[in-house]
């Protein structure tokens, strides 16, 4: 039995989102393995098997879930490619989104990399500077991208890190009143911030963390839902 057509892009990206959505300790490491060789038949002339930034965006999402140790430098590697490619004019379909951005930040707030916040706001200040370069409303910053930082120096050793966490979710905040609905706080923003607070060794850390949560409750007698 012989079937007379190989397989296409479709067959390929299935297999890819298969693998993302796997809980094998291997399955972010095959996916990446089918990615380079989809690159590898484009560009040897098969122009067919093209990777898009969705399949880009699927395998570092694989990342995200399914390696702690070296999941998120992966991620940062293929956004940084992606990025490259699409900055120089040689491929127009590895336009990275926020989607993109948002899959390296939730892959560096699972990391547990000491450097870790730094590359998060880094990450997140490029979103920003791309956004502000293309105008294109997929590339805005939103609530799960600030989140995103935010669960990053929740669990950060820092010294400084629920100081920061706090700094951070006034920005979205200020930036949520000043018109940008895009990055509302939401419950999960707040309880970063207070697990932030909890796992600090800050005089007062207990004070902060019961203000945060005062805060909250003030927003929702307010009339805003979190």
């Amino acid at each position: 039995f012989f079937f007379d057509e190989k397989p296409d892009i479709i067959s390929y990206t299935t297999v890819i989102d298969a693998y993302a959505r796997s809980m094998h300790p291997k399955s972010a490491l095959r996916a990446d393995e089918i990615l380079q060789e989809m690159k590898m038949l484009y560009e040897n002339g098969d122009d067919t098997m093209k990777p898009t930034n969705v399949v880009n965006n699927t395998v570092m999402n694989a990342w995200a879930k399914g390696s702690k140790r070296d999941g998120a430098r992966r991620a940062e590697e293929i956004l940084h490619q992606m990025q490259q490619l699409y900055k120089t004019g040689r491929d127009g379909d590895m336009k990275p989104t926020r989607v993109s951005f948002n899959m390296v930040l939730d892959a560096l707030s699972k990391s547990g990399d000491k450097d870790a916040p730094k590359r998060a706001e880094e990450c997140l200040q490029q979103l920003q500077d791309f956004y502000e370069l293309d105008g294109d409303a997929n590339l805005k910053p939103d609530t799960i991208s600030y989140t995103s930082v935010l669960s990053v120096w929740a669990t950060s050793s820092l010294p400084d890190a629920a100081w920061r966490a706090e700094s951070i979710l006034e920005h979205m905040q200020h930036l949520y009143e000043d018109g940008n609905e895009e990055v509302r706080p939401n419950v999960i923003s707040f309880s970063a911030v207070i697990n932030a607070w909890s796992q600090s060794r800050e005089p007062y850390a207990a004070e902060r963390a019961e203000a945060i949560l005062d805060r909250m409750q003030s927003l929702c007698e307010g009339g805003d839902e979190l």
